[in-house]
C-alpha cells in the first residue's frame, strides 16, 4: 500500500530475473497492491534480446505460475502504456492517439487476435517499425514505398528486411 501511495512503479525484466536469481518478481502481489508494472528487457548477457522475447517469457510465467493472470492484452499494455507511464512519458508515448509520438510496430499474425499476434510474433514477423512517425525498419516491399532512400538490406531469420541507415530530412510541400 505504501508503494501505491508513493507512486512507485515496477519495471519487470522476467528473463533476466530468472537467469540471474532463479526466480522473478511477485507480479501478482505487486498488482494487488496497486503498483504499476511495466515490462522490458534488461540486457542481453542475462536476459532477452528484445521486448518480444521478454513478453514471451512473461506469458509463460503467467500461464505456468499465476493461472494466466496476465492476459495477452495486459502484457502488451505492460510494454506500451504502462511502460510509458512508469518513465513519466504517458502524455506523449505508449498509445496510438492524437498528439502522441507515432512509435508504431506492425506485426504479421492473426488479425482476430491482435494481442495474441504480438505475443506470438517472431523477429521476422515484424512488418514495419515507425519511430516518431518515420519508417525505420520493415519488410522490403513496405519500406520501398515510404523510405526508399537511405535504406540498407538486412536478413532477419531468412526474411529480407530493410533498415533506415541515414536520418531523413523533413519534406515540405
Amino acid at each position: 500500500a505504501e508503494a501505491r501511495q508513493q507512486n512507485i512503479d515496477l519495471i519487470w525484466s522476467p528473463q533476466s530475473n530468472l537467469d540471474l536469481y532463479g526466480d522473478t518478481t511477485r507480479v501478482p502481489a505487486a498488482l494487488n497492491l496497486g503498483v504499476r508494472v511495466a515490462i522490458g528487457p534488461d540486457w542481453t548477457p542475462s536476459g532477452s534480446t528484445s521486448t518480444l522475447e521478454e513478453l514471451k517469457c512473461a506469458k509463460q510465467l503467467s500461464d505456468r505460475r499465476w493461472g494466466g493472470l496476465l492476459t495477452d492484452e495486459r502484457l502488451v499494455q505492460m510494454a506500451t502504456t504502462e511502460a510509458a507511464a512508469a518513465v513519466g512519458a504517458q502524455d506523449w508515448l505508449g498509445r496510438l492517439a492524437t498528439g502522441y509520438i507515432a512509435d508504431v510496430a506492425v506485426f504479421a499474425g492473426n488479425r482476430g487476435d491482435p494481442f495474441g499476434a504480438v505475443l506470438a510474433a517472431r523477429p521476422e514477423q515484424v512488418k514495419l517499425v515507425l519511430v516518431g512517425g518515420r519508417p525505420l525498419y520493415g519488410d522490403e516491399e513496405l519500406m520501398a514505398d515510404i523510405a526508399a532512400q537511405g535504406c540498407e538490406p538486412l536478413d532477419v531469420c531468412g526474411v529480407p528486411k530493410v533498415v533506415m541507415a541515414v536520418k531523413r530530412s523533413s519534406v515540405t510541400a
